[in-house]
């Protein structure tokens, strides 16, 4: 089968962790013997190498060098709200939905995959599809947006009404999607991405510190960590904090542990294959996340047998399952992130759980099982010319 994906997010270089859970997917269903070919953003002119392993990759430009600032950044959303990003946004949209027209056409695509409504979805409904289905998969970003701005969740309605099938990352996703489509839950699958499994880990390695992994935006919530591990320190509990990634927050990150006095290691990005050596020695994972949230790092620290404290939103809650690998702590209170994490460190029968919780996930997001649920779906609506709402009962 020849796929069509579509996306903002896409590894640009070999290790680069930008949308790395959606090079997992490709690089899944290449190997089970699909041709995929993926559609993203050129980075400041970068349009990069035409291939990454055996997935092919077109990388569109939209602007001039210096303007191709859209993607990569976790910024598309400000950037996109200013009278100068909202003519680059627009122009990013037509750039993928051309490139979608000219790939469908040039090929004989079955099935074209958009990952985030916006901008992928928007750009595939823009596009020419030649009656081709599309699928769309729900990640955060998007539906955070949706729920903000009214003409924003219509546009999202806009987007997934002519699809095949929509997906969704999490439960909560799920939701939101099936809310602008007015169909039952039951109509959109959650689909979780691929993680990296990487060694595993040793039980009965020592473990200390805390840890958190991601880009450093505003709304990842890494101020409340930091906040919360100060609490702990004033109360007899200092712990080791690593914050891992990099992005437009860390240095005000940086000015508030100063100011705090609290000891915080800053590894700035690292590549992926990295990550797990980070995660393998630490008593903690914490995801103080504001917005919804993916939740895939949730699923690698507890493969590397990690307990974890995430705040309840975006995929967190599907992971925890388990109440004895993790705790969830409602968004933006410091307060009980810094409860949570002291329960975490005092009670061992959190890293048991951690370590159950990690084998179930190792055997349900590796890559091959995930790109085999995906190919199912595709087996679905390939050749199927209506929409998920024609199909799904009300």
């Amino acid at each position: 089968m020849n796929i069509v994906m579509v996306t903002h997010r896409f590894p640009r270089v070999e290790g680069d962790t930008s949308g790395a859970s959606i090079w997992r997917l490709a690089a899944g269903l290449a190997d089970r013997g699909h041709q995929v070919t993926v559609v993203a953003p050129a980075d400041h002119g970068d349009v990069g190498e035409p291939h990454l392993g055996i997935v092919k990759v077109r990388r569109v430009r939209y602007a001039p060098a210096e303007r191709e600032t859209l993607a990569y950044k976790g910024s598309m959303r400000d950037q996109a709200a200013t009278p100068l990003g909202l003519p680059m946004f627009v122009r990013l949209l037509r750039a993928m939905g051309k490139a979608v027209t000219e790939e469908v056409r040039a090929s004989t695509a079955h099935v074209i995959h958009a990952h985030y409504w916006i901008p992928a979805g928007l750009a595939v409904r823009l596009a020419d599809r030649a009656s081709r289905p599309y699928v769309v998969t729900m990640h955060g970003t998007g539906v955070t947006l949706s729920h903000r701005l009214p003409l924003s969740y219509a546009a999202m309605g806009f987007a997934l009404r002519p699809a095949s099938a929509v997906t969704a990352v999490s439960s909560q996703l799920a939701v939101s999607a099936a809310k602008a489509l007015r169909l039952p839950i039951t109509a959109v699958p959650i689909t979780p991405m691929p993680i990296a499994l990487g060694v595993s880990p040793d039980p009965d390695a020592a473990r200390s510190g805390a840890i958190f992994v991601g880009e450093l935006t505003r709304e990842k919530g890494v101020h409340l960590f930091l906040e919360a591990a100060a609490m702990l320190k004033r109360d007899g509990l200092p712990i080791d904090i690593t914050i891992v990634g990099d992005g437009p927050e860390r240095p005000a990150l940086k000015a508030q542990a100063r100011a705090l006095g609290t000891q915080v290691l800053f590894t700035g990005f690292i590549s992926p294959e990295l990550v797990n050596g980070h995660l393998r020695d630490k008593r903690l994972f914490v995801l103080p996340a504001l917005e919804s949230e993916r939740g895939l790092v949730v699923a690698e620290a507890l493969i590397q047998g990690v307990p974890v404290v995430a705040t309840r939103v975006g995929a967190a809650p599907d992971l925890l399952v388990d109440p004895e690998c993790g705790v969830l702590v409602p968004p933006g209170d410091a307060t009980q992130l810094a409860a949570a994490m002291r329960m975490v460190f005092k009670d061992d029968r959190f890293r048991v759980g951690a370590f159950r919780a990690g084998r179930s996930l190792t055997e349900r997001l590796s890559a091959e099982q995930v790109a085999g649920r995906f190919e199912a779906i595709y087996n679905r609506v390939r050749g199927r010319r209506s929409s998920v709402v024609g199909q799904a009962p009300t």
